[in-house]
């Protein structure tokens, strides 16, 4: 071991003579400690509350999703639907037909998004399992379905009664133009069988009805606007969607559950890096101590220091361990910090310390929390990053300052 680095390991260890330098010490390492750990929380429950978010999501989208680049429909011949279901990693494939419509019900309309669905679409993705009320078919032998979001059941007052149908109106795409309601609108109605509710954004604009509603609704001929697939492996939707996005051309899009949500995702990372900068910066505020730790050290271990240059140690190696015991203090106070931050993660993750209250129900209890490996090294270099630059100004200024006389011995 370099004599500079055991010196300044015995300086952190040992009790310095002046009780002062030991007290501003431990305040550094303090310092630094309550600051990993906040930032360890913080950006846990950050990564809780986005894969929370995602994981609702999932309930909504498929593995991988098809679109035109330009345009809006598939045709009926367009060999995208072919290729996607002779791959052979895809499990299922639907066609989807989505657009706004107006939607009447008892008098009340309201505007939405209607979803049409093929009958395997329930297996591509996870809706029925956040229906509140009702079921995906009102008879097993039926497809004359419409499961419809709460916060759009809550506004036209829905009622799973089978008495007062849902009247959907969709504008005609035809050169003539009429402000006549039955000629510039398409209407078709069913009877809602179940509500969903996954989040707001999707509760409070979706329908979902039989695809071959829609294609009569919009007079569409069999077109589609988006294939939704269900991989077999989880593991393998890479792998799926770069041999779809080969195949197909650059005339196509296949996006992963990611994408779908491209601006959601961009957001919520943006938001991470906004609060990651925030506390990092009241990090380098309290790291400061470190400064003053090193300079009542300098000045406590003036005639050490005076000792070993007598001895026949260079000034840079006197630096040094100035600046190892800096690097000591900041290590210590990090690792404590990180050790600290994981174990009330642990801890809230299995006995959920902290709750949320709220006056309406919520979909979680307790605040969640996600630890990312990746977070706790990006904590552990920012940290001993701003120790090096706030040790290094001590040792090199301070030190030239009050050692320079050494240099004439």
């Amino acid at each position: 071991m370099p004599f500079d680095l055991f010196i300044a390991l015995r300086y952190f260890i040992r009790k310095k003579n002046n009780k002062i330098v030991n007290r501003i010490s431990i305040i550094s390492i303090v310092s630094i400690a309550i600051g990993s750990m906040a930032l360890v929380i913080v950006l846990s429950v950050f990564n809780g509350f986005s894969n929370i978010i995602g994981s609702l999501y999932e309930k909504f989208d498929p593995d991988l999703k098809i679109e035109l680049v330009v345009g809006k429909t598939f045709s009926q011949n367009d060999s995208a639907y072919h290729i996607a279901r002779l791959h052979p990693d895809v499990e299922l494939v639907s066609r989807v037909y989505e657009d706004n419509v107006l939607i009447q019900y008892d008098e009340i309309t309201h505007p939405a998004i209607i979803k049409g669905v093929e009958k395997n679409w329930e297996k591509i993705t996870n809706v029925k399992l956040s229906l509140k009320q009702g079921d995906w078919y009102a008879l097993p032998d039926t497809n004359n379905f419409c499961v419809v979001g709460r916060e759009i059941a809550i506004i036209i007052g829905l009622n799973l009664n089978f008495i007062y149908p849902m009247h959907f109106y969709a504008p005609k795409y035809s050169e003539e133009k009429s402000v006549a309601l039955d000629k510039a609108f398409t209407s078709k109605y069913l009877f809602a069988t179940g509500i969903f509710s996954i989040l707001s954004e999707l509760d409070g604009r979706y329908v979902i009805v039989p695809y071959a509603f829609t294609n009569e609704l919009f007079e569409a001929d069999s077109s589609y606007t988006s294939l939704e697939i269900k991989v077999k492996s989880k593991e393998s939707v890479s792998k799926v969607q770069k041999d779809l996005q080969k195949q197909l051309g650059s005339g196509y899009v296949v996006k992963n559950r990611m994408e779908q949500h491209e601006f959601f995702h961009k957001v919520s990372k943006a938001e991470k890096w906004i609060v990651y900068a925030i506390l990092t910066l009241i990090m380098i505020i309290a790291s400061f101590s470190i400064v003053g730790s090193l300079m009542m050290l300098i000045l406590d271990k003036k005639d050490d220091a005076r000792t070993l240059r007598m001895l026949g140690a260079e000034m840079k190696h006197i630096k040094r361990l100035f600046l190892y015991e800096g690097f000591a203090i900041t290590l210590s106070g990090t690792l404590i910090g990180l050790s600290l931050g994981y174990i009330v993660c642990k801890l809230q993750q299995e006995f959920k310390l902290l709750t949320i209250e709220a006056q309406s129900a919520l979909i979680i209890d307790a605040y969640p929390v996600k630890i990312i490996g990746s977070d706790f090294l990006l904590i552990f270099f920012t940290i001993m990053f701003i120790g090096f630059v706030l040790s290094y100004y001590p040792v090199h200024f301070i030190s030239n300052r009050y050692f320079s006389s050494f240099r004439k011995d």
